[in-house]
């Protein structure tokens, strides 16, 4: 069995948006990196799902585990916004944070993670960052 290899290659981003006088949302397709708005206006930047890409022995199964808590994400102007419903491109059942995954043969795992970024009434500009674990366990 050959050892696995992870790194990220892309951080989950929403990319630029202008806040209302209502609550809305933003959410990430990890399959597409396609962005959905509700309550928020979109204002350029760099949409896309988190990335994760490995090496691993092709056939074996590896199951990618993530948190299924909401995430905050703290401004630089020190408000705070939520990410859940965080969600991977999964080609399996996945159930409760866990995405079971067989190794392709080429040996390559590409992991992304969507997820639903909650945008609060007249939300302060700013730049908001956070971070969640993800888990391979390899079999």
């Amino acid at each position: 069995m050959s050892p696995l290899s992870l790194r990220l290659a892309g951080d989950l981003s929403f990319g630029d948006l202008i806040a209302a006088p209502v609550a809305g949302t933003v959410v990430v397709n990890p399959y597409t990196d396609a962005r959905t708005l509700t309550g928020v206006t979109p204002a350029g930047g760099l949409v896309q799902a988190a990335r994760l890409v490995g090496t691993a022995t092709p056939g074996r199964l590896a199951y990618v585990r993530w948190p299924t808590t909401t995430i905050t994400l703290t401004g630089s102007n020190g408000s705070t916004m939520l990410l859940d419903q965080l969600r991977t491109n999964s080609v399996l059942f996945v159930f409760g944070g866990v995405d079971p995954r067989i190794v392709p043969d080429d040996g390559v795992l590409d992991i992304r993670f969507g997820g639903r970024l909650r945008v609060g009434a007249n939300q302060r500009e700013g730049s908001y960052a956070g971070s969640f674990a993800v888990t391979l366990d390899y079999q």
